[in-house]
């Protein structure tokens, strides 16, 4: 039978991604079904279907998304969208009703990862190191530049830089109340992507040192080194996960690296670890929906460039 995979998000980087992977699909494999589903119209030849749905923060988005999901027969979900990974954490068991298996994180994860404060404390708990963390009014003996940054913020938004106490004690007095305070720390910025089987244990994952604009990734280089893999191995076992997680770091000089942020969910880049034969959608969907095992990828040692919607490789 075909596998039958919705994606959601489809307009933005994550959802784009996942579909362009499960097109990108081996000759004579078993085809794959794609739903995509996203707010407004939409268009993109490589849906099968598409499906308008109410925002995320809208009352009736998961019961649109579940009718969605039933009437087209959905074998696995793969989520694309920030804001909806809390939202469908905690439906899970709506979703396990009619039979689709929602590629998501446990729900100790989703809940770390929704908040930037909470992330630090969660990952440091379990020995991953990351940069000081604190709330507004409990910066005192931070060293400057400090990074202010929505605790539930996405994509760079509303991020300022402190480069002195006047700037520090000038943000916090008109500093809204869901923000909190990080180190700045020196060094390359590195995302990596892992990917977990359905029984929480870490089968692959591959870094790239990237370059953003305005939020988005439009340079990643593929990174192997021993330190890197090392790395890898640490997280890996100490921090449990289910489908994609994406890690990402900035590796200073003496600490090493040092976590600031994770997402439970596919890459922003995507498309561009897919575009050096890493295909995380693909092996996602294979896993979750029929059970096979998720291969590690070899990926090319190349780097991807990004303007708009268009992707180019170049051999490192």
């Amino acid at each position: 039978m075909t596998l039958r995979v919705a994606v959601t998000g489809v307009s933005g980087d994550v959802g784009r991604g996942a579909v362009r992977g499960l097109r990108h699909n081996p000759f004579g494999a078993e085809p794959i079904w794609i739903l995509g589903l996203g707010a407004g119209e939409f268009s993109d030849p490589e849906l099968d279907r598409y499906c308008p749905l109410p925002l995320v923060r809208h009352p009736d988005y998961v019961d649109a998304l579940l009718a969605a999901l039933r009437r087209h027969e959905i074998d696995v979900l793969l989520p694309g969208i920030d804001a909806e990974i809390v939202v469908l954490s905690s439906a899970r068991a709506r979703f396990a009703g009619i039979g689709t298996r929602v590629v998501i994180a446990p729900p100790e994860l989703v809940e770390a990862a929704d908040d930037k404060l909470l992330t630090a404390l969660f990952l440091s708990a379990r020995g991953v190191r990351t940069p000081a963390s604190y709330e507004p009014d409990a910066a005192g003996g931070m060293s400057f530049p400090i990074i202010a940054k929505p605790r539930r913020g996405h994509g760079s938004q509303g991020i300022h830089i402190l480069a002195d106490g006047a700037a520090l004690q000038m943000f916090i007095a008109g500093t809204p109340a869901d923000y909190c305070l990080q180190q700045y720390v020196e060094g390359p910025e590195f995302t990596v992507g892992f990917l977990y089987d359905s029984q929480g244990i870490m089968r692959d994952a591959v870094a790239t040192e990237r370059t953003l604009a305005a939020g988005r990734t439009v340079r990643a280089r593929v990174t192997e080194s021993p330190d890197m893999q090392n790395f890898i191995a640490n997280f890996g076992e100490k921090v449990r996960g289910i489908g994609a997680i994406n890690a990402q770091l900035r590796w200073h000089d003496t600490e090493g690296p040092l976590v600031f942020e994770v997402n439970a969910r596919l890459s922003g880049s995507t498309e561009m670890r897919v575009a050096v034969g890493c295909n995380d959608p693909l092996r996602l969907a294979r896993h979750f929906g029929r059970g096979d095992a998720i291969e590690r990828a070899q990926p090319r040692i190349a780097t991807v460039f990004r303007r708009g919607s268009e992707l180019w490789v170049e051999p490192c």
